[in-house]
């Protein structure tokens, strides 16, 4: 061996020597490293001292090459640091190229993992799908209204916050009504989520946790989903992420995981980090609903985390000296006290309180201001509770709440990378335990932290309040908790002997991110359309509106003439697609017609069936709103049914008339009953149409 190597492993042995039993006392010393400027030593013995401490690695080198009783060990040190030989065999050039990916830094891995993500997300949101019913639900309010209505009651019983009504609301207005600007937010905030998701959780994890964290969040079926629906769950994702990485920032001077070094060069920014995330609590009630449980889950874990002591504990009787750089071991000893449990608990309700309160202010104040009306019109028209009923517990017996809870953790809720209602995400549920019970023997501070936001959302649950499980999207709020937790129970089973091993546990998981990657986007490409009756309703649309000409003007019979039936046959799916998908066809027309005079109308009709199998009563309501006098029915559209709607069919007619003046005239009035003509006058429609007429 040569003395090279043996000298480098002398210094390393010599660097551990240097933890050396203290002479009295109980206390705990702890060695903090200060700059070449502050040493209180003369420089004559900082070169002494190297002096010394090279002649005697210098003799222990010519000791180890003369004594013949320590050769079995020089040996043993040849074998393993000395050069080895190199195999003669030619590998697979496939082989050798996999070989040479899992020797790459995990920052190179993750950064592709999360531009993987990103063009994921774009792929789907590029698709250009038609609204589907939920999304139509709420284009139909946002694309009707104006500043003053916007955040009153939402048509159909809807429920968004007013950060994310307002969000899209300008950015249909600026940019101009169409798919795209409307689901614009929505992508904006998944993309931003996985981006930060890396940075949120590094704090918390080692980097090997946050890469196959962010590969769970980056390839999943709901998050990428989402991220390209007119819907709010995105924005509750991104500010989750949020939340999450300002907490554990903030707490950097009490975390157990960072070195001194660490801890003194960037503890100076908590206040920073804290301030972020107070603004955070105070704007979330605004921006998203479920966020409340995540902000006042961060409050608690904060808690919790400064409770503990500030820095690991070393064993009584220690003294840790750092060098100050590597030409010099002169270390400066200052005397470190644990802080009494009393003051951390006083900082630990300071701290609480400051962000707290503000939280339950402004909640209360988005309550009283936005939340209520909605919260009670929705509830009215959806019957929230009903309609949520497996996501809560039906009553406080133990059997119902371990159903509950069984139903909540091994359904779509922890559908990450995958999974399904009853029992077909149990696969994740056992890495999610096996996380939680890893962190409990852990890192105790950093599983109450990720735990928090689940039993929050669990007691408003219990209370009737916010469904617990049953659907992903109704809980994105909690997908980063649950991709950390899971990601230290698939880090758990990897091998800790062998670095080859846990490499190719790497490539493992990163060959199944791959293949859920290539099979959702050949899914968005031969299915671009959750139903084929959306495609079908906006195709329809779109041809109607681009064979009527621009002087004739195209109206709507239950917006614009009011009629009863049309008005109630809106109230379903396919009905609130109709609505949503002619508004934006109205606005594209609108920006087309700037002097155009109308000469003629056109009035569309949406039904579920056609209108000569319609009861007499509501052909007697059509045909005192349409006279055959003044109206023709042109056309009939039969639509491709509907795979959710429970009527599925879908039929679109549409009546002409021509306009003496610009204005359409009123309804007509009823005529008395004496009239000897009246019923027969009223059902010249019927008579006069392609449709038998009435016995």
């Amino acid at each position: 061996m040569s003395d090279r190597h043996v000298k480098n492993i002398l210094e390393g042995v010599g660097r551990y020597l240097f933890l050396q039993p203290e002479n009295g006392g109980n206390q705990g010393m702890v060695g903090i490293v200060s700059s070449i400027r502050e040493q209180d030593a003369p420089r004559k013995g900082q070169d002494a001292r190297r002096q010394r401490l090279s002649a005697r690695q210098e003799r222990l080198c010519r000791s180890l090459e003369t004594n013949t009783a320590i050769a079995p060990f020089t040996d043993r040190l040849n074998h393993a640091f000395g050069p080895q030989p190199v195999a003669s065999r030619r590998q697979n050039p496939l082989i050798q190229w996999l070989v040479t990916l899992t020797r790459q830094r995990l920052a190179y891995w993750l950064l592709a993992t999360v531009l993987i993500g990103i063009s994921l997300r774009f792929l789907r949101f590029a698709m250009v799908r038609p609204l589907w019913c939920d999304e139509a639900y709420l284009a139909t309010s946002i694309l009707s209204r104006d500043f003053k209505t916007l955040f009153s009651p939402l048509e159909y019983g809807q429920i968004a916050p007013s950060g994310f009504l307002l969000g899209t609301w300008l950015n249909v207005a600026t940019w101009g009504a169409s798919e795209v600007s409307l689901r614009a937010p929505a992508i904006i905030m998944g993309v931003a989520a996985l981006a930060f998701f890396p940075w949120a959780i590094r704090p918390l994890a080692k980097r090997e946790v946050c890469w196959v964290a962010t590969v769970l969040l980056a390839v999943s079926i709901f998050p990428v989903r989402l991220a390209s629906e007119l819907k709010p769950y995105s924005i509750d994702l991104c500010l989750s992420v949020l939340l999450l990485g300002c907490a554990a920032r903030s707490l950097a001077d009490s975390s157990a995981k960072r070195t001194l070094i660490h801890r003194q060069n960037k503890g100076n920014h908590a206040w920073l980090w804290f301030g972020l995330f107070l603004l955070l609590c105070v704007a979330t009630p605004w921006i998203s609903f479920p966020g409340v449980f995540v902000a006042g889950g961060m409050i608690a874990g904060r808690f919790f985390w400064q409770l503990s002591p500030p820095l690991p504990r070393l064993p009584a009787g220690l003294l840790l000296q750092i060098p100050v750089n590597d030409r010099s071991t002169i270390t400066r000893i200052l005397p470190y006290q644990f802080e009494s449990r009393a003051l951390r608990l006083q900082r630990a309700l300071i701290g609480g309180f400051l962000v707290g309160i503000p939280l339950v202010l402004s909640t209360l104040f988005m309550w009283n201001c936005f939340g209520k009306s909605a919260y009670e019109h929705g509830n009215q028209v959806m019957n929230l509770k009903v309609f949520w009923q497996d996501a809560m517990p039906r009553s406080f017996s133990a059997q119902e709440i371990l159903r509950w809870l069984a139903e909540a953790h091994t359904g779509s809720m922890v559908a990450y990378p995958v999974g399904a209602e009853h029992g077909g995400s149990a696969a994740t549920t056992i890495f999610l335990v096996l996380g939680i019970v890893l962190l409990a023997f852990r890192q105790r501070q950093i599983l109450l932290l990720l735990v928090s936001p689940f039993l929050l959302t669990a007691l408003a649950a219990a209370l009737q309040k916010y469904p617990y499980g049953g659907s992903a999207r109704i809980a994105q709020h909690l997908a980063p908790m649950i991709c950390l937790l899971v990601a230290w129970g698939v880090i758990a089973l990897f091998p800790r002997k062998t670095i080859s091993g846990r490499r190719l546990c790497r490539l493992l998981v990163a060959v199944i991110g791959l293949g859920f990657v290539v099979g959702q986007g050949i899914y968005f490409i031969q299915k671009p359309a959750k139903d084929p009756n959306d495609t079908s309703m906006r195709e329809t649309l779109a041809s109607i509106y681009m064979q009527t000409p621009l002087t004739q003007s195209i109206r709507c019979a239950a917006d614009d003439h009011h009629v009863a039936y049309a008005e109630h046959q809106l109230c379903s799916e396919q009905g609130a697609k109709f609505r949503a998908n002619r508004l934006l066809e109205e606005a594209k027309r609108r920006q087309q017609l700037r002097s155009v005079i109308t000469t003629s109308e056109k009035v569309l009709f949406f039904s579920h069936q056609p209108i000569h199998e319609l009861s007499p009563e509501i052909q007697l309501e059509l045909a005192k709103a349409f006279p055959s006098t003044v109206y023709s029915q042109s056309r009939t559209y039969p639509l491709v049914h509907s795979n959710r709607d429970g009527r599925h069919a879908g039929y679109l007619f549409t009546f002409e008339r021509a306009l003496a003046d610009p204005h359409p005239p009123a309804v007509d009035p009823p005529l008395p009953e004496s009239h000897p003509t009246s019923e027969r006058d009223s059902l010249d429609f019927v008579s006069n149409s392609h449709f038998p007429r009435l016995p």
